[in-house]
């Protein structure tokens, strides 16, 4: 396996991009006698490790990932989602790159219980890849579109109830020949 260090340099800064607008934007004028279930917006950051069945062959893409959504009724979001490969993978002389993955979900949310929540999300996607063989550019880019659908459970941290945990599958609905998934966990701030 190839390790890009140049996208995982653009991976963390993204991230750290993204928490540090969710501490601006949280540190904003102070609400009294404000709970997490009034929170409108949340950013997510975490890792995503994406498999690509291609043709039998199956590829694995660690990738840094980040999401924010908004709720427009209690338990019921939308969000945007993204992610960039930070590392390629190598199978039979065969070489990809997952380039990035970007999406839109409507998020439908249980109740909490015990502090934590599952969750599902049904959305649709977009992917970029590089797909090249050791002697050639062949195959090139490839870009999928697809529907997605996700479970996830996420659970409020000890120390700040607008500070959550998360772990999710997302699976993506490509054609006979392509196969997607991805496992992600990180954190989310609610604000």
């Amino acid at each position: 396996m190839i390790v890009n260090l140049p996208k995982i340099r653009v991976a963390l800064l993204t991230v750290a991009a993204a928490i540090a607008c969710t501490e601006v934007l949280a540190a904003g004028p102070a609400q009294s006698d404000s709970t997490a279930s009034d929170r409108k917006f949340y950013a997510e950051a975490g890792a995503l490790y994406q498999t690509i069945e291609v043709d039998g062959l199956r590829f694995s893409h660690p990738a840094a990932q980040v999401r924010a959504g908004m709720y427009f009724q209690p338990q019921l979001g939308i969000e945007v989602h993204a992610a960039t490969g930070v590392q390629d993978d190598e199978k039979k002389g065969l070489t990809t790159d997952l380039n990035y993955l970007a999406g839109v979900d409507v998020r439908f949310e249980s109740p909490e219980v015990n502090f934590t929540k599952l969750y599902i999300t049904l959305g649709y996607a977009h992917t970029d890849m590089t797909m090249h063989k050791k002697t050639s550019d062949y195959p090139g880019d490839g870009t999928f579109d697809s529907p997605s659908a996700g479970i996830g459970a996420e659970a409020t941290s000890a120390w700040n109830p607008d500070l959550y945990v998360f772990a999710k599958y997302t699976h993506y609905f490509h054609d006979d020949d392509v196969e997607m998934g991805g496992i992600s966990a990180g954190v989310k701030y609610a604000f």
